[in-house]
């Protein structure tokens, strides 16, 4: 392996979870000196756990700019520390264990430092680095479960191949020659590249390996034509400036965008563009050669690539029951969406309420209030979305958050809106849909539930592994609820919710849709979980066609079908 590599996404993720333990550590202790410098058993311990993971070490002192900042940290120095920091991220730790397992080399391998394996760069960091690449590329990101240590060994094996192995360790060269002073490369990208390449059969041998890596690369992280739709991150713009249910953590994330779209067409956002399209088209917006002209012809140049209002229509139908979508198409609607969505919603703000009435009442007296019926809502919801997050529901999902953020540009920009004199995109969706579209919607209702959907969905996703295991903690951190800790900078609640986000996104979403509480107190009792599948069933085309024909519409996404007219349909509910 080159000397000196800096592995960016294990800086990054040893950083974002020392940053999460700082945060619980400055929960327990404000916690502790509010209940009078006492802890209870249990979280005392977790609190000694945190302080040993989160201490500055020698080299936080060293970094320090002046005397006071020195004296600062001094009592937060371990006595026995070294220059180096600690390593905190479990998923490193844990494939570190694992692969240490066949490669007893590995297990002795030092913390890195930002990145850096410290010590002289060998074969086994690199057997180390890439096993943690694989997995991340992969999203299989838990180190726990029964799976997991043949997940490993599945990445290892990857890797060992004796066709493979000269690749990646090419690859590697060749990304850390382009990485800058630090040669900076990502583990998941090494990864991807690696097996891109071997699926195109690349060799070391091809002269144009060094082309072929750089432009895989370029495939991965860029958000062009070019690009795997699968490749690209689902991220949500800001509106205002072991388990017996198997939840799929990329189908809920597709769901999420899909939802806070949904939530945007109902407030004519993707239908404003259009109109002003059409106007510019038939030279009636008085726009003069600029970025806004530029913008609008762009758009006008990919509508054929876009999914159209009734391909949207179709998603939202099948993924979420909203109606809409083409009749004439074979689309079965999520009926059981609405009243799973309202009872979880009503049992995160109905464990809220209780529990602040129970402090009130009992004081420090232990807590009645348990959060089971809000993680047994949790999973039928978040077994739900994955249900239907299966098949286009992700790439479309890719093709959607383009779109949005090309939307958004556009409602942005001060020319288009000086043609109507609205001082922000939504006053312009306002205008638009006065004048051209007959009639506005309230905005400020659809932009709270898509931003607060966004939320809730994005902490189911969070939060599989506690939803579809049996841990005996609660889903629900009251601590994080009362006393929520200080946002790390650029973390957005839409991507990392806290167990206080989501109450306050529950709260705002039963607002604006002015939900009674009657109404929550009823969907937040106890109710049996729907009959579902994990996973859409496979169905043979003759009995789908025996099906519907005497009336029941089998929900069939579609499969390849045999020589003998049987096919592998998928049959995800019926009635």
């Amino acid at each position: 392996m080159p000397q000196d590599i800096t592995f960016l996404d294990v800086k990054e993720a040893n950083h974002a979870e020392r940053q999460r333990l700082l945060n619980r550590r400055f929960v327990l202790e404000r916690k502790k000196a509010d209940d009078d410098d006492t802890l209870a058993p249990d979280l005392e311990h977790e609190l000694q756990e945190v302080i040993a993971k989160t201490k500055l070490t020698a080299a936080a002192l060293k970094k320090a700019k002046s005397p006071n900042e020195k004296e600062k940290l001094k009592s937060a120095v371990q006595p026995d520390s070294s220059y180096q920091v600690k390593l905190v991220d479990p998923l490193l730790i844990a494939v570190r264990d694992a692969v240490g397992l066949s490669v007893p080399a590995v297990a002795n391998i030092g913390d890195p430092v930002d990145g850096v394996f410290p010590g002289t760069a060998s074969a086994d960091e690199a057997t180390l680095a890439i096993t943690y690449g694989i997995l991340t590329a992969d999203n299989q990101t838990a180190p726990k479960g029964d799976l997991f240590s043949r997940t490993v060994s599945n990445a290892l094996g990857q890797y060992m191949d004796e066709k493979n192995k000269p690749v990646f360790d090419k690859v590697l060269q060749i990304l850390s020659e382009n990485g800058g002073d630090s040669h900076a490369v990502r583990t998941n990208q090494w990864a991807s590249v690696s097996r891109q390449l071997r699926a195109d059969n690349v060799t070391v041998e091809d002269e144009h390996i060094a082309l072929l890596a750089l432009d895989a690369l370029s495939n991965r992280v860029g958000s062009g034509d070019a690009a795997a739709p699968s490749s690209i991150d689902i991220v949500l713009p800001d509106l205002d400036t072991g388990a017996d249910i198997q939840i799929v953590v990329a189908n809920v994330k597709a769901m999420k965008l899909l939802y806070f779209a949904a939530m945007l067409e109902e407030v004519k956002f993707f239908a404003t563009t259009d109109k002003l399209v059409e106007l510019f088209q038939n030279g009636m917006l008085p726009l003069g050669r600029g970025p806004a002209g530029d913008g609008l012809f762009k758009y006008w140049k990919k509508t054929v690539t876009r999914l159209s209002e009734t391909e949207r229509r179709n998603l939202y139908m099948r993924g979420f029951g909203f109606p809409g979508g083409d009749a004439a198409m074979a689309i079965t609607p999520n009926r059981e969406f609405s009243d799973l969505w309202l009872r979880f919603i009503s049992a995160v703000s109905n464990f809220n309420r209780q529990s602040t009435v129970d402090q009130l009442l009992r004081s420090n007296m232990p807590s009645s209030v348990n959060s089971e019926q809000v993680k047994k809502a949790g999973r039928d919801l978040g077994a739900n979305l994955s249900l239907h997050g299966y098949g286009i529901a992700y790439f479309a999902a890719t093709d959607l958050q383009q779109q949005i953020n090309d939307v958004m540009t556009l409602l942005n920009d001060s020319e288009i809106r000086g043609a109507y004199g609205a001082r922000d995109m939504w006053q312009l969706i306002e205008q638009v849909s006065i004048y051209e579209l007959g009639g506005a919607k309230n905005t400020v209702r659809y932009r709270t539930m898509a931003t607060a959907g966004g939320i809730i969905i994005a902490w189911i996703g969070n939060h599989t592994s506690q939803l579809t295991g049996t841990f005996t903690d609660p889903i629900l951190d009251l601590d994080t609820i009362r006393r929520p800790p200080i946002r790390a900078p650029g973390v957005r609640p839409t991507e990392n919710p806290t167990d206080r986000d989501l109450v306050d996104a529950c709260d705002q979403w039963l607002a604006v849709t002015g939900t009674q509480d009657q109404q929550v107190s009823e969907y937040s009792q106890p109710a049996d979980t729907p009959n579902t599948t994990s996973r859409p069933v496979q169905i043979p085309q003759a009995a789908r066609d025996l099906l519907e024909s005497v009336g029941v519409q089998a929900a069939y996404t579609g499969g390849p079908t045999n020589g003998n007219g049987n096919g592998n349909g998928r049959l995800a509910g019926f009635r």
